[in-house]
């Protein structure tokens, strides 16, 4: 048996009442340890070595959350190249270049965020361009109506091969119903199968676009670790994707191929649920097992 739970923070500020469909990046924003491996085996590049990882599946239950080792210091540094300027892109290159990454920012207007980055260190900031060339591991942190937009200007050669974390959501600029999103996709296709069949050069993994940015990076619950919900058609890329999920300190839920971000999307919808109509914003999923 599986289910499904809401973790809710103990002791944290609120976000922003009354949002509209415009607000909504700033709701979303209020609110794995690496192993020493061969760099390419982690990037799934090339090299003969395999990332090696635990897989939840294979421990037992009730001992699932005690078997997960504590916080380990970061042993092999990637480059990351975060695609995004807003404050989801902000407060993941803040997580990544805490835990030791060399990180570049993309943005249209980069001059704009030179006093943030040197405020942060280990961390530069570039054109679009610039921050794919320089990443090894990509981060989609756009508003989901300009992700095409953004991979769009961007050469083939500097997204080939790389692992590409599709941290956005399809929403639309329609007010929210009852509390309830609206998107600009159907369930019979999700934003990131349509951006991975685009763009088939790069290796995308849904992650990050289920909880507010507040609670991307090191979330703590009483209830243990949230989990995350991903997918994506290239196992490699999931298997990096998981271990950055474990060092930001969450679980990683994997759900299949592409196809599954159809379910993970909406996920966002019912995340912000409880932020419209009760003005919670703390709260994170996470998966049962029996």
């Amino acid at each position: 048996m599986l289910g499904l739970a809401s973790l809710t923070a103990e002791s944290s500020p609120t976000g922003p009442s009354n949002l509209d469909a415009s607000e909504w990046s700033r709701v979303m924003s209020s609110g794995a340890r690496y192993q020493a491996v061969d760099r390419s085996a982690l990037l799934g590049t090339s090299g003969a070595l395999s990332v090696r990882l635990r897989n939840p599946r294979c421990i037992p239950p009730v001992a699932r959350d005690a078997a997960k080792p504590p916080p380990q210091p970061v042993e092999l540094s990637v480059k990351v190249g975060i695609l995004g300027s807003g404050t989801v892109g902000q407060t993941l290159a803040e997580g990544f270049a805490k835990k030791g990454h060399d990180v570049m920012v993309g943005t249209g207007s980069p001059a704009k965020l030179a006093e943030w980055a040197a405020k942060v260190g280990n961390l530069q900031v570039g054109t679009y361009e610039e921050t794919a060339a320089f990443g090894e591991l990509l981060v989609l942190a756009v508003k989901g109506s300009v992700a095409n937009v953004v991979l769009g200007g961007i050469t083939a050669e500097n997204l080939s091969g790389k692992v590409l974390i599709d941290a956005t959501n399809p929403i639309s600029d329609a007010a929210p119903e009852h509390g309830v999103l609206k998107y600009f996709t159907t369930l019979d296709s999700s934003s990131m199968e349509k951006l991975q069949r685009a763009y088939p050069w790069a290796r995308f993994v849904k992650a990050f676009n289920s909880v507010g940015a507040a609670r991307m990076v090191d979330p703590v619950y009483k209830e243990g670790r949230p989990t995350m919900f991903i997918c994506g058609d290239d196992p490699t890329a999931k298997d990096t994707v998981t271990q950055v999920l474990e060092q930001f300190g969450w679980e990683a839920a994997d759900m299949g191929p592409a196809e599954a971000a159809r379910a993970i999307e909406p996920l966002c919808m019912l995340w912000c649920i409880p932020g419209f109509i009760r003005n919670e914003w703390t709260h994170a999923f996470k998966l049962l097992h029996d």
